[in-house]
């Protein structure tokens, strides 16, 4: 089903459990860090406004990828996702929102001012995808063989349809096997770029460091993989990998797409992917990401033909996965200035 944070034909249940603004503010905040990034880079600065009480969302450029973003695409989709986290933790916690998207033109990392609205009942729908909000991991597993229902992949293209984006379901061979074709492309020229894989290496994490952010390699191969991946172009493995995983593992490949491709469209694909995920999460399938398709400047223009000529600006995997680790997570108090 598509679910409607707002909807008010559900009864309310929940009320905050401290009624004062900022106190809501923060364990909003404390909710919409779940949302997803490249890398798990977390590139968000946050601040809080009194009179009115409003979030204002930044963009943190200290943690950009420069080599494999170095539009800041990547970056905006990653804080549009958390954007629209953050109205869905509001709303389960009783309150409305008005957002400025791109508020100052001075200020280019400047993402949006949330202002903190009035008292709402809390429905069944805004819970339902706060829970999403908890629930929701990337699955970088193999899915479950067999299709999808319809019923279900047309829920999530509605969720990204309210969002002001498209999403485009190759469900046939033909389709994936292009993707896949595309895939293979990207991962060996990546691969044979020694700063990209630098750049890669930086945010690769072993368990034992305790890293709340980045990419976790678990086992022993975790205090050597950042050594691994600086010196060996492993273009070749990855290509034959992904090929796999999407052939085997991937029963429907998404793509999510603009009309045009501005710094206001990165925001709201990423609110359309977060609106996607947490669809995708309530509706008891996993996802997860083709990244470096849409890193490579051919290989993104090339996917044009299979979404009617607009812009891509991810490509999703969706499926029935297995549970897995999620990700952590700073603290709030890290990202506020």
């Amino acid at each position: 089903m598509t679910v409607d944070p707002n909807r008010s034909d559900n009864h309310a249940r929940l009320e905050p459990r401290d009624t004062s603004v900022r106190a809501t503010i923060l364990e909003a905040l404390d909710s919409a860090i779940r949302a997803p990034s490249t890398h798990n880079t977390q590139p968000w600065i946050f601040g809080i406004e009194d009179d009115p009480a409003a979030v204002t969302l930044h963009a943190d450029t200290t943690r950009a990828l420069e080599i494999a973003d170095p539009s800041g695409r990547e970056l905006f989709i990653s804080c549009g996702t958390l954007l629209h986290h953050l109205r869905v933790a509001l709303a389960a916690r009783g309150r409305a929102c008005r957002i400025e998207r791109l508020p100052d033109p001075a200020e280019p990392t400047f993402v949006a001012r949330v202002t903190i609205g009035d008292a709402i009942a809390v429905t069944e729908g805004a819970l339902a995808l706060e829970a999403a909000i908890q629930e929701r991991h990337t699955d970088n597993g193999v899915f479950e063989r067999g299709e999808l229902d319809e019923s279900m992949l047309s829920a999530v293209a509605k969720a990204v349809d309210a969002e002001g984006a498209k999403l485009a379901l190759l469900l046939r061979d033909d389709e994936r096997a292009r993707v896949a074709d595309l895939v293979a492309v990207a991962d060996r020229s990546q691969q044979e770029d020694p700063q990209f894989r630098d750049e890669l290496a930086q945010w690769l994490r072993s368990p034992i460091g305790g890293a709340r952010d980045g990419i976790t390699v678990r086992g022993p191969r975790g205090l050597v993989e950042p050594w691994i991946v600086r010196t060996f172009d492993r273009g070749d493995g990855e290509a034959a990998r992904d090929r796999a995983l999407i052939f085997d593992g991937s029963p429907c490949v998404a793509l999510l797409t603009t009309v045009t491709d501005t710094q206001m469209d990165w925001i709201r694909a990423g609110e359309a992917l977060s609106a996607a995920l947490l669809c995708i999460t309530d509706e008891g399938l996993s996802a997860s990401y083709f990244a470096q398709v849409v890193e490579v400047d051919s290989t993104r223009a090339a996917l044009a033909a299979l979404a009617d000529g607009r812009v891509v600006q991810v490509v999703l995997r969706i499926g029935r996965g297995h549970s897995s680790r999620r990700s952590a997570r700073r603290p709030v108090r890290e990202m506020l200035r």
